[in-house]
């Protein structure tokens, strides 16, 4: 090169002239990536889902049966006999179904179930509980249904959102307290007591015709009593109580 001729410019290396990736292609290319898993895990999930059903008797003389689902349902009905009969159904995936306890203190029966902690997924663990007649049950569960039928005894339900279904009560006392599900009973002869509360749900309660201590009401819904006579001195008492839902009280025939 000739002295004082200027020198061209450098050009850049090969790792600076190669074009840059646009942001738009990054951002497509995760959620490719994610997407791809999504479908992968989905796979897996589908191929490990099983459905499990385990039965067992207890027999004996029992006091009280106490269920606590967090994750399902119950279902209660007549044993028809003296022996309790439980039947356990679990939906789960990835080999971790719901993990229950089960005890017998002092003539209590304690069932309860719980879903492991999961990532990713769900599971599910529902029971049908054939009871004796007159014995007592306390049944918890935070979002699934709860179905009470032909059953001769005392009963406490208590739902989160779930709704709660009686049909064929004939019993001491009924007791039912829901968050948002609805609550419905339908009873067959005259409970002592009959109490049905829920703070948005709606309430239907059923019983035979005659007199009764009734307090039914409902703060932002409305409250209807039909068919029975209201008799502040009768043995029976119906408490059906709303915040928001409406709230039906019949008589029978």
């Amino acid at each position: 090169m000739a002295a004082g001729q200027a020198r061209p410019p450098v050009r850049g290396t090969a790792a600076s002239r190669r074009p840059q990736l646009p942001w738009t292609s990054l951002v497509v290319a995760s959620a490719a990536a994610l997407l791809v898993a999504a479908l992968a895990l989905g796979t897996w999930w589908a191929v490990t889902k099983e459905r499990r059903i385990t039965s067992y008797r207890v027999s004996g003389s029992l006091a009280r049966i106490e269920v606590d689902v967090r994750s399902g349902g119950a279902e209660i009905t007549d044993a028809g006999g003296s022996a309790a009969e439980v039947r356990r159904t679990d939906s789960f995936a990835f080999d971790r179904p719901a993990r229950e306890r089960r005890s017998i203190r002092n003539g209590v029966l304690r069932i309860s179930s719980r879903c492991p902690r999961m990532a990713v997924g769900s599971c599910s663990s529902s029971y049908r509980i054939a009871v004796p007649e007159n014995v007592p049950v306390v049944v918890r569960s935070s979002g699934g249904d709860v179905r009470i039928s032909a059953f001769r005894g005392s009963a406490d339900v208590q739902t989160g959102a779930g709704n709660v279904v009686v049909d064929g009560f004939c019993g001491f006392g009924l007791s039912i307290k829901t968050g948002s599900g609805n609550a419905r009973a339908v009873a067959t002869c005259s409970p002592q007591s009959l109490n049905l509360r829920s703070s948005s749900g709606s309430i239907d309660a059923t019983v035979p015709a005659g007199g009764y201590r009734v307090e039914a009401d409902s703060n932002n819904g409305r409250a209807d009593v039909t068919g029975i006579q209201r008799n502040a001195g009768a043995p029976y008492e119906i408490q059906a109580l709303s915040d928001s839902g409406d709230v039906t009280v019949r008589g029978g025939g």
